[in-house]
């Protein structure tokens, strides 16, 4: 099944929006499609520098509908990084925007659309497993070469599972509030489109006004965000959501604090609007699970129940299935949405290294289920932050702030990012070069400064003794 089956039934409604007011029919992604094939080789590997624009947009899909397999990155990083993943994955095409020359210089231009540009390289051909869809980083920001293997399966399986619970249909509307490359967003766009629905394409943050009146004039039919879109919402005002054309809010990406849970129910609850908290990883393509309305309330801090397709369970520490509830463990989930496994180069996506077995997720949380089936997160068992929805490798930032000579140790707190350093470094110096690192505002950040890094025993660091000086 082709993944974007549906365009040629919806050929006459709007699939985009740019901020400009121009309109895309999916009978215009149809017509750009015959130029991309006449120009672009299937089946070969193509790098998106993404951002939120309608080019960069139309590049995804039509590199979809090419049959083509995409790395997704955001166009942001690093040009050390950027180079980085492309002699690690030689790409026979980048995906770049114009005013990027330092592409152009050494790649040849083969098709323009609107502010982007598709450069084909100097890199061979490779042979790659066919069923591979699309590459999406572990960690958004810091610009790792690790990457989520996802299938086209994967994704049509998650996809439709979605579609069953929101019931997204012809007449709805998505706005782009978060990054393109970010899993959760890709999603609401995929979800959208595969149903005929629109997206109207914004590069406004939600700080600004013009967002807002956009949002309003655009008849956006659902709001959604991490919990740092609505910690943010909460301070500007949770009213100017629900215009007459909303339909419902969902939140992802992270735990939103329990007041604010509540006080966003009752307001939908009042509005008449319907309201979900989801769960989901970008190795489960992304989501998981959910819980709806009401139940946010009743099974207050609850993650819901596993998705069509999905199964979750907990695992004590000797690999043994937990059938008792209210009893603590790692959270298990298996389903066609689990990803092909990880990359780390373009040797680990190529047709004879792509393992056919059924994976299973370990999701690196801990938690338990209810009476009622309802699973609870609360910790987690691997050296993983997520902040604003991004999932941060602990052991990568470190990694990269050795690079700048900078000898950091990092711990996650609650989902806050704790990093101890030397008291004889300047913390002006750690923050900058942090930021540089993981491109994400420091206000979840906590830096301590400490004469020494406590060890164990074993000249192992002790997690323990840091986490008690928080």
């Amino acid at each position: 099944m082709e993944f974007f089956y549906s365009f040629k039934k919806n050929k006459n409604k709007t699939a985009l929006i740019s901020e400009n007011g121009k309109e895309y029919k999916f009978k215009d992604i149809l017509d750009l499609e015959k130029n991309f094939k006449k120009k672009i080789e299937k089946d070969q590997l193509i790098l998106l520098l993404a951002n939120n624009s309608i080019s960069s947009i139309l590049f995804y899909i039509l590199s979809i509908l090419n049959q083509n397999k995409i790395i997704l990155i955001d166009e942001n990083l690093n040009i050390t990084e950027i180079e980085k993943i492309i002699m690690l994955y030689k790409p026979r095409y980048i995906v770049s925007k114009i005013k990027k020359s330092h592409f152009e210089m050494t790649q040849k231009p083969v098709l323009k659309i609107l502010d982007s540009i598709i450069l084909k390289t100097k890199f061979k051909t490779h042979k790659l497993k066919k069923d591979l869809l699309i590459l999406l980083p572990t960690s958004g920001s810091t610009g790792s070469s690790k990457f989520v293997k996802l299938s086209k399966k994967n994704i049509i399986s998650n996809t439709k599972s979605i579609l069953k619970y929101l019931k997204i249909n012809s007449d709805d509307r998505a706005i782009t509030n978060m990054p393109f490359y970010y899993s959760y967003m890709l999603s609401i766009i995929n979800t959208h489109l595969l149903s005929g629905a629109s997206i109207f394409v914004s590069n406004k943050t939600i700080i600004e006004k013009k967002f807002w009146n956009e949002f309003k004039k655009k008849k956006i039919t659902s709001f959604n965000g991490v919990p740092y879109t609505w910690e943010v919402i909460n301070r500007i005002g949770k009213e100017k959501i629900f215009t007459k054309h909303i339909n419902y809010i969902t939140q992802a990406g992270g735990k939103l604090e329990n007041n604010l849970a509540n006080n966003l129910y009752q307001l939908c609850k009042l509005k008449k609007k319907d309201m979900y908290i989801m769960y989901g990883q970008t190795e489960a393509s992304p989501r998981i699970s959910y819980i709806k309305n009401e139940n946010i309330i009743k099974y207050q801090g609850s993650i819901g129940k596993p998705i069509d397709g999905v199964k979750m369970w907990i695992e004590n520490k000797n690999s043994k299935k937990i059938f008792k509830p209210n009893v603590k463990g790692e959270i298990f989930i298996s389903g066609e949405n689990i990803m092909m496994g990880y990359s780390s180069s373009v040797e680990d996506i190529k047709i004879t290294n792509i393992s056919k077995k059924k994976l299973k997720l370990n999701t690196g949380d801990i938690g338990y289920f209810n009476e009622d089936g309802f699973f609870y997160i609360t910790g987690r068992s691997s050296r993983i932050v997520k902040i604003y929805g991004n999932r941060i490798d602990l052991n990568e930032i470190e990694r990269k702030m050795k690079g700048f000579f900078l000898n950091v140790t990092c711990i996650n707190k609650n989902d806050n990012l704790v990093v101890f350093f030397h008291k004889k470094l300047s913390k002006k110096k750690v923050e900058s070069k942090l930021y540089e690192v993981i491109k994400l505002n420091l206000n979840k950040v906590k830096f301590i400064k400490i004469k020494n890094i406590p060890m164990t025993k074993n000249k192992k660091i002790d997690y323990k003794k840091l986490f008690n000086l928080c």
